[in-house]
């Protein structure tokens, strides 16, 4: 217990350190007793991006990878939202379901994932932060203003959660154009 708050109390420091560098020190980990562990990764920005609707801001995001590139498999990436409006658990749950139908994506487990989001994800206040992390082993975790909140344990989660953001099916592709740093 000892180890894993000393960690965490380093890990908070480095991110509070790093943000003005635009890298962030992170990674999350889990040992076979199911303990997660902070230890030090250095994130660089990839891109951001603010997600308005109409005239209403909704959130900001960055994308992280350990270069600052990014490709479709490259691991670890973190993808980092600030909110700017209070925003119901149960409408992003909504959203991520819809967004997964949109862009055609099907997988057998998507109800069990819709269900353990409902179980981490919070209810989100105005500058609130979730970010999502996915390690080399494409593990993902979630923290919640950098408080570890929750994993999913399906490797292939991660995929079909960064395509929201991330394909090229996206429903906001100048969104995505931003968050991949591609300049035109």
């Amino acid at each position: 217990m000892h180890i894993l708050l000393k960690a965490v109390s380093t890990f908070l420091l480095l991110s509070a350190l790093s943000v003005a560098n635009a890298t962030i020190a992170t990674e999350v980990s889990s040992d076979s007793t199911g303990k997660t562990e902070f230890s030090e990764y250095q994130f660089t920005k990839v891109g951001e991006a603010e997600l308005s609707v109409l005239f209403w801001s909704i959130y900001n995001s960055t994308l992280y990878s350990l270069d600052g590139s990014f490709n479709e498999n490259q691991r670890p990436l973190k993808l980092e939202i600030n909110y700017f409006r209070d925003i119901e658990a149960a409408d992003l749950i909504s959203k991520t379901a819809e967004e997964w139908m949109q862009q055609g994506l099907n997988h057998h487990n998507q109800e069990l994932w819709l269900q353990q989001l409902t179980n981490i994800w919070p209810n989100i206040k105005e500058d609130d932060t979730l970010t999502f992390i996915v390690d080399e082993h494409n593990n993902s975790y979630f923290l919640f203003n950098k408080q570890n909140i929750g994993h999913i344990n399906d490797q292939e989660f991660a995929n079909h959660f960064l395509a929201i953001w991330l394909s090229e099916k996206t429903s906001r592709p100048k969104l995505r154009t931003k968050l991949l740093g591609i300049t035109k």
